[in-house]
């Protein structure tokens, strides 16, 4: 740096010396040399412990792809056979009737849905009705191999519905570096992560780089943290780790990726935690959401359900259909209320809403209305 400055002030009276500025090139291509010498030593040093196609994962994933079809129609049955006591109607509001059932719970940090009935009347909501989108109970986990340091090393596993982990290395038992796969139908977009470790001991902190995300901005940087599910914590999902970053991966190693780094102390010993990007909202569950309010004797009366087609995975892709049905304006009827007066009625969703008046069509609405194709990553 030195001899950089003194070639500044040489070059500063408007002469260039070629053989100065030459010699400083040089510099610059030793220097480069050198850090990505330390690099590739880096790399060297750590040791593959996750590889998502290698050996029985990567038949457990297409196993995995041909099931989610019966799984998630199977899920939904259940799920709506078990909602089968919803009450029979949200009744009218009076100041100060309505209440939440105290014992919905909360996901992802906040309320899913309030309570539908009034004062004295009790109901399911439909966060009890289906509790969280959980993390799979048994999941495989890829077992990593015995390392030249003889210490032992997280296992991992993202062998599951919306799991995201392709490679995972490790050059010390404290830290991890990961790869995440790309987001299907893309050029190479990368950001969203979900998988599992287990075999950690009470107390060990552990830091995890994940290195290949795509976005330059993040709410990582902001305060944001990836979400937490520990098994044998039984608080659900819940933001979680600390030391989060969110920087430009070294030029040198990935061009134009950037890394999250997190670090996470484990509070069990021998627990299973699973780390995403957010919340996880898989189809399976989607499946279950929408079955579970179509036998509601509200919700049911605000929209309808039909296939519109087969994904390329195979899967039905829903068309919801929502507008006021007859059967809505017979519901408010029973309960003693005029259409045409606009009565409160609770909202599953937590609210109170103000009924329209004047029945719409029912059967399949679509024509004329416009269709909104909502997809996930």
């Amino acid at each position: 740096y030195a001899y950089r400055d003194r070639i500044s002030a040489a070059g500063g009276g408007g002469r260039r010396d070629d053989s100065a500025y030459g010699f400083q090139d040089l510099i610059d291509e030793v220097a480069d040399g050198i850090g990505s010498y330390l690099l590739h030593l880096e790399e060297g040093q750590r040791a593959r412990v996750y590889d998502r196609y290698a050996g029985a994962e990567g038949t457990r994933w297409r196993e995995l792809v041909q099931q989610v079809p019966a799984r998630a129609g199977e899920r939904a049955r259940r799920a709506a056979a078990a909602a089968g006591d919803w009450t029979s109607l949200p009744p009218t509001l009076t100041g100060g009737g309505g209440s939440s059932s105290s014992g919905s719970r909360a996901f992802g940090g906040r309320r899913l849905l309030g309570g539908l009935g009034a004062a004295g009347v009790s109901s399911k909501s439909l966060s009890e009705a289906l509790g969280w989108c959980e993390p799979p109970q048994n999941a495989p986990f890829q077992e990593p191999p015995t390392l030249p340091d003889g210490k032992p090393r997280l296992s991992f596993s993202a062998c599951f519905e919306s799991g995201n982990l392709a490679i995972a290395e490790s050059s010390h038992p404290s830290q991890y570096t990961l790869w995440v796969d790309n987001d299907i139908n893309t050029k190479g977009y990368t950001q969203w992560f979900y998988f599992g470790v287990r075999g950690a001991h009470r107390g060990l902190r552990v830091t995890f780089r994940i290195v290949n995300l795509k976005k330059s901005g993040s709410l990582f940087e902001m305060g944001m943290r990836p979400v937490v599910w520990s098994v044998k914590g039984r608080k659900g999902w819940r933001r979680g780790g600390s030391d989060v970053r969110y920087y430009p991966t070294d030029l040198r190693l990935r061009k134009g990726f950037h890394t999250l780094s997190y670090t996470y102390t484990f509070e069990h010993d021998d627990d299973t935690v699973f780390f995403a990007y957010h919340y996880p909202y898989t189809y399976t569950y989607l499946q279950e959401v929408l079955s579970v309010l179509s036998v509601h004797p509200y919700c049911g009366s605000l929209f309808q359900r039909e296939t519109l087609c087969k994904t390329v995975a195979g899967i039905d892709c829903d068309v919801l259909t929502i507008s006021r049905t007859t059967r809505d304006e017979s519901l408010l009827s029973d309960a003693g209320s005029s259409a045409s007066d606009s009565p409160a009625v609770a909202c599953p969703f937590g609210g109170v809403v103000a009924a329209t008046s004047g029945p719409r069509a029912v059967g399949s609405a679509r024509g004329g209305k416009p269709l909104a194709v909502i997809t996930s990553r």
